[in-house]
């Protein structure tokens, strides 16, 4: 473990395959394993780990989301789109933690890929439906773009769109996050299409959508879902 906070992930799963051969029942090294695996891009090998930790606990949801993910980074659609379909049983059964989320997209705009994490449900303070992380070329995530909606501004919005709160709508913003500051984009009355919220976050890193407001901050912040 202390290895893999160090960032020596090759070291890391060196020494988990070892405890895996000694105990394949050990879920926590086959998770770790994974992990590792994801982070030295051997999608395959993650695949395989994270398979054989749901074989030990079927439908955990740490490796379920772990395996949805080396699904979408391999390219990987239709085993991607059959566990999403899964995700969604498991989400209307109440099986899930409320902060569940996973990726289910990956795309590049420029030199920067991106990648997408739905929110099934959305809750807390401000409730992410979808987290689009941004990572430069070297692989680091420098930016975060959200959909999110902030519960502070629901009665207000409720009491002037009462049919579509009533159907259960929401008001929602477009927002980003840096290490130095919080900008808003854009603000819906409902939620957005997923397919628009592709081209305005590509027109945000474009410089082509410009931010309506920001918030500067003091002292850098960890940017949501950096790992």
């Amino acid at each position: 473990m202390d290895a893999f906070r160090l960032g020596d992930y090759a070291g890391a799963l060196r020494i988990f395959r070892q405890v895996i051969a000694a105990d394949p029942s050990d879920i926590v090294a086959c998770n770790v394993a994974a992990n590792c695996s994801l982070r030295l891009k051997d999608y395959p090998s993650a695949i395989e780990y994270f398979k054989h930790a749901l074989q030990l606990r079927p439908d955990e949801y740490h490796n379920v989301s772990g395996l949805i993910r080396a699904f979408t980074l391999d390219g990987m659609a239709p085993e991607r789109d059959e566990l999403r379909k899964h995700i969604a049983e498991l989400e209307h059964a109440g099986k899930l933690p409320d902060s569940f989320n996973y990726v289910f997209e990956t795309f590049d705009a420029g030199d920067k890929k991106i990648e997408v994490a739905e929110f099934p449900e959305i809750q807390g303070s401000y409730g992410e439906r979808y987290r689009f992380k941004i990572f430069n070329s070297a692989g680091k995530e420098i930016f975060c773009i959200t959909l999110e909606s902030d519960a502070l501004e629901q009665p207000a919005w409720a009491k002037e769109h009462p049919e579509e709160a009533a159907a259960g709508g929401r008001k929602f913003s477009l927002d980003g996050y840096a290490s130095d500051s919080r900008s808003t984009y854009a603000f819906y009355d409902g939620e957005p299409p997923y397919e628009q919220l592709c081209e305005e976050v590509k027109e945000v890193l474009a410089g082509k959508k410009q931010a309506i407001s920001k918030t500067a901050y003091s002292s850098p912040h960890p940017i949501p879902g950096a790992e």
